[in-house]
Order: structure tokens, then C-alpha cells, then sequence
């Protein structure tokens, strides 16, 4: 019991030299929190201003995708399906956000705040058109169209997509 006590008074100021960096990573932890996300809500639409029913919109910042959403009915990030970007580091503020649409750029950007509540509506270039039963839409990159209807509910797709590869 003796050469405990001795031992524990020679190493007192290791022990209180682990004490006090111990204690001092605990503000630092806390300091780490996540900033507030940014919100947005909007409309999409193709630039002859015809809804984009579906699909996805995604916010990227230099060129990392940081947030997902779904399109319904030519909106987004309307309740249910908020669309927030998030600031896990709490280091995205005065950042500037590019937003895709079927992951087509639309050219709408937007500078990051914490805690912000943004409009922003969204337009990609193309359009589309609906009459008697069928859809169809193009834009950059591809074509789709398909009908439904007629005896039977027989359903036609056709998707045709180009992609030009350079050297």
C-alpha cells in the first residue's frame, strides 16, 4: 500500500497533465456542431414553361452533389419532401450552390446561409407537351415519349438518349 502512494505522488502531474487535456477536448466537441441547413421550395419547369411532373432536383457544391429531392407535380421541396442543404461542418456558409433538374444544369445558383428559407424556382431548357393520352418531353441529351390508351390500356414507351464523347 506504501509503494502505491509513492508511485501515485511521483506521477501526480501526469495525471493532471491527462486531466486537464481531457477536459479540454470537451469545448472542442461541442464547437464541432453542424450548422443550420438551408431550405428550398420552388418550381420546375422547362423553359416553354410546362411543368416538369417528376423526376429529381439536386444541389451540388463544386460539383459534389450535397442534396437530393424528388419533383411532384412541378414542384419541390414542398412538405413531405423537404429539400435541405445541409452544413455538416459548419463551413458552407457564402458558398454557392449549382441546382440540377433530371440532372440536366440548370444555370440557378444560390449563395448558402445558415438557417435559410429560399423560393427559388428552377428551368431547364426543353419542353413538353401532353394531348390526347400521350407524353412527350425532350431536351438536351435525349428524347422520351410515351402514350397509353386505347383498347385493351396498351402502354408504348420510347427512350432515345445521345451522348457525344470527345477526345
Amino acid at each position: 500500500m506504501v509503494n502505491m502512494v509513492i508511485i501515485i505522488k511521483k506521477n501526480i502531474n501526469k495525471y493532471l497533465i491527462l486531466l486537464v487535456a481531457i477536459m479540454g477536448m470537451i469545448p472542442a466537441l461541442v464547437l464541432a456542431a453542424p450548422g443550420i441547413p438551408h431550405q428550398f421550395y420552388g418550381t420546375v419547369s422547362y423553359s416553354n414553361g410546362s411543368a416538369v411532373l417528376s423526376g429529381t432536383v439536386k444541389a451540388k457544391i463544386d460539383g459534389v452533389v450535397v442534396a437530393t429531392g424528388s419533383i411532384t407535380n412541378g414542384q419541390y421541396g414542398y412538405n413531405p419532401n423537404l429539400f435541405f442543404v445541409t452544413d455538416p461542418d459548419g463551413d458552407r456558409t457564402g458558398t454557392t450552390i449549382s441546382f440540377f433538374v433530371n440532372d440536366v444544369e440548370t444555370g440557378t445558383t444560390a449563395v448558402f446561409a445558415n438557417g435559410g428559407y429560399t423560393n427559388l424556382n428552377l428551368s431547364i431548357s426543353g419542353s413538353s407537351s401532353t394531348s390526347g393520352g400521350s407524353t412527350s418531353t425532350s431536351g438536351e441529351g435525349g428524347t422520351t415519349s410515351s402514350s397509353a390508351g386505347g383498347a385493351g390500356g396498351a402502354v408504348t414507351t420510347t427512350t432515345t438518349v445521345t451522348t457525344t464523347l470527345s477526345a
